[in-house]
């Protein structure tokens, strides 16, 4: 599963085996108002660690890290149906 740290200690996100009652394995969507959704950690609700991508990557596939709210990483995601 996809977990934020803990301890806020690092922008990388952790792939760790825990229960799915933990709450660094939640995440919810907030919507950002113009069709695009912030990606928010449930351990530092309400500040809001998000996650963003790296570097500049815009395609599919790109990395994905976490930083504070406040920081200027891209953070809004758009999500599409897979075409199965």
């Amino acid at each position: 599963m996809l977990c934020a740290p803990l301890d806020g200690s690092t922008n990388n996100c952790v792939v760790a085996t825990r229960s799915v009652r933990h709450a660094s394995t939640r995440w919810k969507l907030l919507s950002a108002g113009n069709g695009a959704y912030y990606i928010v950690s449930m351990v530092t609700d309400p500040v809001g660690t998000r996650l963003a991508l790296c570097g500049q990557g815009k395609n599919a596939g790109a990395g994905v890290e976490i930083h504070p709210a406040e920081s200027q990483k891209d953070f809004q995601f758009t999500l599409k149906k897979p075409n199965f």
